[in-house]
């Protein structure tokens, strides 16, 4: 009977390192691949913003006011049955709506009028625009049920293409928020028309989208595209040093115009942490 001769069967060692090769290709391409998908959502907020100002622009065309701040918008969708102002707890989209004031601004509670005498009409603007076919979906056009402005994303604010963030137009006076020892967006500006890209807060005050959704880098990289570069000057402006966004930390101290002046022309702060968010100032 003959001798017989056993073969091992198994992987040499280039076909050991083609194969860690092309794993390596693979988490490589996905990484790059999750990279892509996460700039291209930062850089739409850029597009987004543009688009949202342009159909409230041509809203303004057609209807002599701005959404949320056309006084004779019941006439068009009918009135709210909530009534008008709104009170909270907003859940399902509506058509109905409720007038603003007509004052060539789209107001939002907290901006200094006090929320008893409010319109909503940072709200409502977004259901009229939706009402008025300027923007696709349909929005509840009131606040939400956590407190008397709250900013629900996709229910009576818009969703941006990047996670947990949507849009909220917001105009600052000489006592908003905004202006207030405890502002959020320290290179704002008095009676100043933005629209605030970030995520909603918990609490009080719930009607600001100032909650962090970006990096540093990625809010520099959004502002040196359409703006300076800098996170508390020019028109678009980032979340103060308290949310180390910007790199500045020095306690807030105000000009007679209520402006930050301690972080004025400060970069933004060096860190891989998601702690930003964006206000952008609307010239209309």
């Amino acid at each position: 009977m003959g001798t017989r001769y056993y073969t091992r069967n198994g992987f040499t060692l280039i076909e050991l390192s083609v194969v860690l090769v092309i794993i390596g290709l693979i988490v490589a391409g996905v990484v790059v691949g999750q990279s892509m998908v996460r700039s291209s959502q930062v850089q739409s907020i850029i597009i987004d913003e543009s688009k949202y100002v342009e159909a409230a622009k041509q809203f303004r065309e057609k209807y002599s006011y701005l959404p949320g701040d056309f006084p004779n918008a019941t006439s068009y969708w009918g009135t709210d049955p909530n009534g008008c102002p709104n009170s909270y707890s907003h859940t399902t989209p509506l058509a109905q709506t409720c007038n603003g004031d007509g004052n060539g601004f789209i107001d939002s509670p907290g901006s200094g009028a006090g929320n008893s005498t409010q319109f909503f009409e940072n709200t409502h603007a977004w259901q009229q625009l939706a009402n008025a076919g300027f923007i696709e979906g349909a929005y509840s056009g009131g606040p939400g049920s956590g407190c008397w402005s709250q900013s629900v994303l996709g229910l009576n604010v818009p969703l941006s293409k990047l996670p947990n963030a949507g849009f909220q137009w917001y105009y600052t006076t000489s006592t908003g928020y905004d202006q207030s020892p405890y502002t959020q967006f320290s290179g704002s500006k008095e009676y100043t028309q933005y629209l605030l890209i970030g995520a909603p807060t918990t609490g009080q005050p719930c009607y600001e989208l100032y909650n962090s959704v970006l990096t540093p880098s990625e809010a520099l990289s959004v502002d040196k595209k359409v703006d300076d570069g800098m996170p508390t000057t020019g028109k678009w402006i980032s979340t103060n040093g308290g949310y180390n966004c910007e790199a500045n930390t020095s306690p807030l101290t105000y000009n007679a115009a209520g402006v930050n002046q301690a972080s004025w022309y400060t970069p933004y702060f060096s860190s891989t942490t998601t702690s930003c968010a964006l206000a952008a100032e609307v010239d209309w």
